[in-house]
């Protein structure tokens, strides 16, 4: 059941009326209802593993409650870390390593595309790192544990954001579920219009880029140069359209319900510098491992510059196997990390010369934004081909790009459709106003009139535009 699909239309709609015509106490049954039958409706016998950890980490949560010696938390907290990390490694690298053995063994002699033969249970990064956050929190003294089963399994299993984020904190969002909302009409519509521009950025954005880029990779060999840096470009904001489309539908699907969920995106081509370009990329993942990992590592290692180095180097190398262990994505991480580091070491350095004033400043931004792009591309190329020969041969390809533009020729250039262009910055321009003063706010202090001719007319673009043939999201695969 996709967000995109007729199911899930049915779904919403059906869980809003049990919410809301329930006692406020118990409406947290109509949300674990649905959330249940949301995931069931994928695999019903990845459900076990999703309610096994729920019972593990609540189960631990109160046992850390009533035990005071260290030597036994640290045991319990040992539980959540095997239960929960050991999972998620066994699946990832099980299913990536299955998967590449059989496409090698069985790929049919006509060239065919071998279907995946083993499946990453869905949402299993995401709900997995919630739980143990709170687990974590708790064996640190930093919340009381939840009390209320109920509330805790509508917590790590609630439908809208259970697949692929935001990765939610038990201190924000339990207090939610105990708070007795009225519908109110104005948050409806909001949440409403969120839907509708993750649709928006889904079917018309991401689904047409993932189209185009596969006619364009066909023959990628032969491609131009031109071609190849597009499509790089293309590939990494298809992940953001796709990601981003995903986030906006949870978070206007629970405002439906009064719950207000996490940003997750925040216009990361319009970084000022790699380092930010993460930042603002899937944040609350970027806040997981800041908080979980990076911090904790400086803790231990100290303050200082090569502590840091460590840190951050290990911080991101994780974040990139996070997205899957493969060889591309390893040396994403890697790189994403020494730039990082070269980067904030250089400026500290520049500032304690003394000369880092305005001019200087200006120039060492301006530079990190230059440098933004031809990491986009890389990162682009990394993704667009699994096979890491194949991607660094693709940039290769991508850096003779100056060579080839001195002696342009028309055939060369790739044929974009219009509709996507348009759409790209008909979407960048938008954000833009959102950031300013929400375009939702903007709406709903004008007339209803033209704040429904907008959706309207967005809803008529993703019916005429749309591609419906590609139900996952991008992030189901992590």
């Amino acid at each position: 059941m996709s967000f995109h699909s007729l199911e899930y239309a049915l779904l919403l709609p059906l869980a809003l009326l049990a919410y809301f015509w329930m006692p406020g106490r118990l409406r947290w049954i109509a949300l674990l209802l649905a959330s249940v039958l949301f995931y069931a409706s994928w695999r019903i016998d990845f459900l076990g593993l999703l309610l096994f950890s729920a019972a593990v980490d609540y189960s631990v949560g109160r046992a850390l409650s009533a035990v005071h010696s260290q030597g036994w938390r640290r045991v319990l907290m040992g539980v959540s870390l095997t239960c929960n990390l050991g999972l998620l490694i066994a699946f990832k690298f099980f299913t990536q390593t299955a998967n590449g053995w059989f496409q090698v063994a069985f790929t049919p002699t006509d060239g065919a595309a071998t279907p995946m033969l083993f499946l990453l249970p869905l949402g299993i990064s995401f709900y997995t790192f919630q739980t143990l956050g709170y687990t974590i929190d708790v064996f640190r003294n930093k919340r009381e544990p939840e009390r209320h089963a109920g509330y805790f399994a509508v917590y790590v299993m609630f439908f809208p954001q259970l697949i692929a984020g935001p990765i939610e904190r038990a201190g924000r969002f339990i207090p939610q579920l105990r708070r007795v909302n009225d519908w109110d009409w104005a948050r409806g519509a909001t949440g409403l219009g969120l839907i509708i521009i993750g649709l928006f950025k889904k079917l018309v954005i991401a689904d047409g880029l993932g189209r185009w880029i596969g006619t364009q990779m066909v023959h990628w060999e032969t491609a131009s140069s031109l071609t190849l840096a597009s499509v790089s470009l293309g590939t990494a904001y298809r992940f953001y359209a796709d990601l981003s489309a995903y986030a906006d539908i949870a978070i206007g699907s629970a405002l439906l319900f009064g719950i207000k969920l996490s940003q997750n995106f925040n216009r990361p081509f319009a970084a000022e510098s790699i380092s930010a370009f993460w930042l603002r990329w899937h944040i609350t993942v970027s806040n997981w491992f800041r908080d979980y990992l990076y911090i904790p590592l400086v803790r231990r290692l100290g303050a200082n510059s090569a502590a840091r180095f460590i840190a951050t180097q290990i911080t991101m190398i994780v974040i990139g196997l996070w997205h899957g262990g493969t060889l591309n994505w390893l040396v994403i991480g890697t790189v994403s990390g020494l730039i990082i580091s070269i980067s904030n070491l250089g400026r500290k350095r520049v500032i304690a010369s003394g000369v880092y004033g305005p001019t200087i400043k200006r120039s060492y931004d301006w530079g990190e934004r230059i440098l933004l792009w031809p990491f986009l591309l890389f990162l682009g190329s990394m993704v667009a081909l699994p096979d890491f020969s194949d991607a660094v041969q693709m940039l290769g390809r991508i850096a003779m790009l100056p060579a080839e533009l001195i002696r342009m020729d028309r055939s060369t250039l790739p044929a974009w459709p219009l509709y996507l262009a348009v759409a790209i910055i008909a979407l960048e321009v938008f954000q833009w106003f959102d950031v300013k003063y929400s375009v939702h706010s903007r709406l709903a202090t004008r007339s209803y009139a033209l704040a429904l001719s907008f959706y309207l007319m967005l809803s008529v673009l993703i019916i005429v535009f749309g591609t419906f043939d590609t139900p996952d999201f991008l992030y189901f695969q992590f």
